[in-house]
Protein backbone atom coordinates (compact mmCIF):
# COMPACT_ATOMS: atom_id res chain seq x y z
CA UNK A 1 0.00 0.00 0.00
CA UNK A 2 2.88 2.35 0.73
CA UNK A 3 4.26 1.59 -2.73
CA UNK A 4 0.92 2.74 -4.17
CA UNK A 5 1.17 5.91 -2.08
CA UNK A 6 4.50 6.61 -3.82
CA UNK A 7 3.05 5.79 -7.22
CA UNK A 8 0.11 8.18 -6.74
CA UNK A 9 2.41 10.88 -5.29
CA UNK A 10 4.53 10.80 -8.41
CA UNK A 11 1.91 10.34 -11.13
CA UNK A 12 -0.54 12.94 -9.81
CA UNK A 13 2.18 15.50 -9.10
CA UNK A 14 3.55 15.00 -12.61
CA UNK A 15 0.12 15.42 -14.18
CA UNK A 16 -0.65 18.51 -12.12
CA UNK A 17 2.64 20.28 -12.80
CA UNK A 18 3.72 19.12 -16.27
CA UNK A 19 1.79 21.75 -18.25
CA UNK A 20 3.23 24.64 -16.24
CA UNK A 21 6.67 23.04 -16.38
CA UNK A 22 6.51 22.67 -20.16
CA UNK A 23 5.26 26.20 -20.60
CA UNK A 24 8.33 27.60 -18.86
CA UNK A 25 10.68 25.09 -20.49
CA UNK A 26 9.33 25.74 -23.97
CA UNK A 27 11.94 26.97 -26.39
CA UNK A 28 10.89 29.00 -29.42
CA UNK A 29 9.50 26.47 -31.82
CA UNK A 30 9.18 26.77 -35.52
CA UNK A 31 6.17 24.48 -35.78
CA UNK A 32 3.81 26.80 -33.94
CA UNK A 33 2.11 26.71 -30.57
CA UNK A 34 -0.66 24.34 -31.65
CA UNK A 35 1.72 21.51 -32.58
CA UNK A 36 3.95 21.79 -29.52
CA UNK A 37 1.41 23.07 -27.02
CA UNK A 38 2.14 21.92 -23.47
CA UNK A 39 -1.46 20.75 -23.11
CA UNK A 40 -1.17 18.52 -26.17
CA UNK A 41 2.07 17.04 -24.83
CA UNK A 42 0.50 16.46 -21.41
CA UNK A 43 -2.35 14.59 -23.08
CA UNK A 44 0.10 12.44 -25.01
CA UNK A 45 2.02 11.73 -21.80
CA UNK A 46 -1.19 10.48 -20.17
CA UNK A 47 -1.98 8.28 -23.16
CA UNK A 48 1.48 6.74 -23.32
CA UNK A 49 1.12 6.04 -19.61
CA UNK A 50 -1.83 3.75 -20.31
CA UNK A 51 0.23 1.68 -22.74
CA UNK A 52 3.14 1.58 -20.28
CA UNK A 53 0.79 0.44 -17.53
CA UNK A 54 -0.26 -2.54 -19.63
CA UNK A 55 3.32 -3.31 -20.68
CA UNK A 56 4.70 -3.22 -17.14
CA UNK A 57 1.74 -5.30 -15.97
CA UNK A 58 2.73 -7.97 -18.50
CA UNK A 59 6.37 -7.76 -17.40
CA UNK A 60 5.26 -8.28 -13.82
CA UNK A 61 3.42 -11.45 -14.87
CA UNK A 62 6.44 -12.79 -16.75
CA UNK A 63 9.00 -11.86 -14.09
CA UNK A 64 8.99 -11.28 -10.36
CA UNK A 65 6.42 -8.52 -9.73
CA UNK A 66 8.26 -7.01 -6.79
CA UNK A 67 11.54 -6.76 -8.70
CA UNK A 68 9.81 -5.26 -11.73
CA UNK A 69 8.15 -2.54 -9.63
CA UNK A 70 11.36 -1.83 -7.70
CA UNK A 71 13.36 -1.61 -10.93
CA UNK A 72 10.82 0.62 -12.64
CA UNK A 73 10.66 2.81 -9.51
CA UNK A 74 14.43 3.27 -9.45
CA UNK A 75 14.55 4.16 -13.14
CA UNK A 76 11.58 6.48 -12.62
CA UNK A 77 13.42 8.21 -9.78
CA UNK A 78 16.37 8.81 -12.12
CA UNK A 79 14.05 10.04 -14.88
CA UNK A 80 12.25 12.43 -12.53
CA UNK A 81 15.52 13.90 -11.33
CA UNK A 82 16.63 14.16 -14.98
CA UNK A 83 13.47 16.08 -15.90
CA UNK A 84 14.28 18.60 -13.20
CA UNK A 85 17.93 18.88 -14.14
CA UNK A 86 17.17 19.24 -17.86
CA UNK A 87 14.46 21.89 -17.52
CA UNK A 88 16.71 24.39 -19.26
CA UNK A 89 17.64 22.04 -22.10
CA UNK A 90 16.02 22.26 -25.51
CA UNK A 91 12.29 21.67 -25.66
CA UNK A 92 12.73 18.42 -27.60
CA UNK A 93 15.00 17.03 -24.88
CA UNK A 94 12.49 18.03 -22.20
CA UNK A 95 9.65 16.41 -24.14
CA UNK A 96 11.67 13.22 -24.61
CA UNK A 97 12.55 12.83 -20.94
CA UNK A 98 8.98 13.68 -19.96
CA UNK A 99 7.74 10.86 -22.22
CA UNK A 100 10.07 8.43 -20.47
CA UNK A 101 9.04 9.73 -17.06
CA UNK A 102 5.33 9.50 -17.93
CA UNK A 103 5.73 5.85 -18.93
CA UNK A 104 7.68 5.00 -15.80
CA UNK A 105 5.33 6.77 -13.39
CA UNK A 106 2.16 5.30 -14.87
CA UNK A 107 3.63 1.88 -15.51
CA UNK A 108 3.74 0.89 -11.84
CA UNK A 109 -0.02 1.01 -11.35
CA UNK A 110 -1.08 -2.40 -12.69
CA UNK A 111 1.65 -4.49 -11.05
CA UNK A 112 1.22 -2.66 -7.73
CA UNK A 113 -2.54 -3.24 -7.70
CA UNK A 114 -2.14 -6.86 -8.77
CA UNK A 115 0.37 -7.41 -5.99
CA UNK A 116 -2.07 -6.18 -3.40
CA UNK A 117 -4.89 -8.38 -4.72
CA UNK A 118 -2.58 -11.40 -4.75
CA UNK A 119 -1.37 -10.74 -1.20
CA UNK A 120 -4.77 -10.04 0.39
CA UNK A 121 -6.83 -12.88 1.82
CA UNK A 122 -9.72 -13.61 -0.54
CA UNK A 123 -12.40 -12.58 1.97
CA UNK A 124 -10.68 -9.26 2.59
CA UNK A 125 -9.82 -8.19 -0.95
CA UNK A 126 -12.54 -5.55 -1.16
CA UNK A 127 -11.49 -3.96 2.13
CA UNK A 128 -7.82 -4.27 1.17
CA UNK A 129 -8.42 -2.50 -2.15
CA UNK A 130 -10.44 0.21 -0.40
CA UNK A 131 -7.63 0.84 2.08
CA UNK A 132 -5.07 0.61 -0.73
CA UNK A 133 -6.92 3.28 -2.71
CA UNK A 134 -7.31 5.54 0.33
CA UNK A 135 -3.62 5.37 1.21
CA UNK A 136 -2.63 5.68 -2.43
CA UNK A 137 -4.74 8.72 -3.13
CA UNK A 138 -3.36 10.40 -0.03
CA UNK A 139 -0.09 10.29 -1.95
CA UNK A 140 -1.95 11.75 -4.92
CA UNK A 141 -2.93 14.70 -2.74
CA UNK A 142 0.39 15.20 -0.97
CA UNK A 143 2.66 14.82 -4.02
CA UNK A 144 1.36 17.86 -5.92
CA UNK A 145 1.32 19.84 -2.68
CA UNK A 146 4.94 18.94 -1.93
CA UNK A 147 5.96 19.86 -5.48
CA UNK A 148 4.24 23.24 -5.21
CA UNK A 149 5.75 24.08 -1.83
CA UNK A 150 9.19 23.01 -3.03
CA UNK A 151 8.77 25.00 -6.25
CA UNK A 152 7.97 28.19 -4.36
CA UNK A 153 10.75 27.64 -1.83
CA UNK A 154 13.30 27.30 -4.65
CA UNK A 155 12.35 30.49 -6.50
CA UNK A 156 9.11 29.70 -8.33
CA UNK A 157 8.10 28.28 -11.70
CA UNK A 158 9.93 30.99 -13.62
CA UNK A 159 13.28 29.87 -12.22
CA UNK A 160 15.13 26.76 -13.40
CA UNK A 161 16.06 26.02 -9.77
CA UNK A 162 12.37 26.05 -8.83
CA UNK A 163 11.43 23.64 -11.60
CA UNK A 164 14.35 21.38 -10.71
CA UNK A 165 13.40 21.31 -7.03
CA UNK A 166 9.76 20.59 -7.88
CA UNK A 167 10.71 17.59 -10.01
CA UNK A 168 13.01 16.33 -7.28
CA UNK A 169 9.98 16.48 -4.96
CA UNK A 170 7.85 14.67 -7.54
CA UNK A 171 10.48 11.95 -7.93
CA UNK A 172 10.33 11.24 -4.18
CA UNK A 173 7.25 9.16 -5.00
CA UNK A 174 9.41 6.65 -6.87
CA UNK A 175 11.79 6.43 -3.92
CA UNK A 176 8.84 5.77 -1.60
CA UNK A 177 7.61 2.99 -3.91
CA UNK A 178 10.99 1.30 -4.15
CA UNK A 179 11.76 1.58 -0.44
CA UNK A 180 8.34 0.22 0.55
CA UNK A 181 8.90 -2.88 -1.56
CA UNK A 182 12.51 -3.31 -0.48
CA UNK A 183 11.28 -3.40 3.12
CA UNK A 184 9.09 -6.45 2.43
CA UNK A 185 12.07 -8.70 3.27
CA UNK A 186 11.79 -10.93 0.24
CA UNK A 187 8.00 -11.35 0.17
CA UNK A 188 6.91 -11.62 -3.43
CA UNK A 189 3.55 -9.78 -3.24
Amino acid sequence: MISYFGYAWEVFAFRVWVVAFLFFSQAPNVLGDEVLSPTIWATLFALVGVAANMAFGELAIAFDRRRVVISVSIVSLAAGVSVGMLSGAGYGVVIGICFAFAMLTSGRNAPTNAGLVAAAPEKLRGAAMALHATIGYAGGILGPLAAGITLDAAGGIGQAAGRMAAFFAIAIGAAISALALLCLNGRRD
